[in-house]
């Protein structure tokens, strides 16, 4: 039996490596790897915030590609994050056609910082049941009981925190961004692309989703 898998995974393995290594006119050249930059939009179940990052992507073949992504992702008054993770594309055409779509699955880190100075957060005793009360208990179900009610006397014991007088927290969560886009070979030297993800972030025993929509500029080398 342990036989048998053995000889049908190296089969599969064996089918898949000509794929994988299957070239096309720019791999001859030497450009299959471009750098991004890249702009959009952050939209979360209640803000829509600016986002803005880089991007390098490696073409292994002409169906099949590297990413690796960072960027930074306004999310409203009071939070800010940043986000970079690992994707693999996979092209819907060759990838030396003018217009390819592709796929994207990956994984990485999303990391949030709090400022509970910010009057969303009730900062300086205004908007105190604005902050406290709504945004509480609407990113509660994010992070777990810290913005809940049922935690809101741990956060008022926190030095500095009480009563808005400021402090910040920050949280690193595992993030996995699903999606894909369309990428334009202008030329072989430059590259356009329209992207739209969704960052699926695992945090405390539950999930929360930040769709990320962005257009970038490249230059292949």
């Amino acid at each position: 039996m342990r036989v048998s898998t053995l000889t049908t995974t190296l089969g599969l393995f064996l089918t898949a490596g000509p794929i994988l290594a299957q070239p096309y006119p720019s791999m001859a050249a030497g450009r299959t790897t471009a750098a991004y930059l890249q702009g959009g939009l952050s939209v979360g179940s209640s803000d829509t915030g600016a986002a803005i990052g880089a991007a390098i992507t490696h073409d292994l073949s002409s169906r099949f590609g590297l990413e690796v992504a960072g960027g930074y992702l306004d999310r409203g008054p009071g939070i800010d994050a940043w986000t970079a993770s690992a994707s693999l594309l996979i092209y819907l055409r060759t990838a030396d056609e003018d217009i390819v779509p592709y796929l994207a699955a990956g994984g990485g880190l999303y990391r949030s910082s709090f400022d509970f100075g910010d009057r969303r957060f009730g900062g300086m005793w205004g908007d105190w049941m604005g902050g406290q009360g709504a945004y509480a208990s609407m990113y509660g179900p994010m992070y777990g009981s810290m913005y809940g009610w049922g935690g809101f006397m741990d956060y008022m014991s926190h030095p500095g925190y009480g009563f808005g007088m400021g402090g910040h927290m920050s949280s690193t969560d595992p993030v996995f961004p699903l999606g894909g886009g369309l990428r334009w070979n202008v030329s072989d030297r430059l590259s356009l692309r329209t992207d739209a993800r969704a960052l699926v972030v695992a945090a405390d025993g539950g999930a929360f989703t930040v769709g990320l929509f962005t257009v970038g500029m490249g230059f292949r080398f």
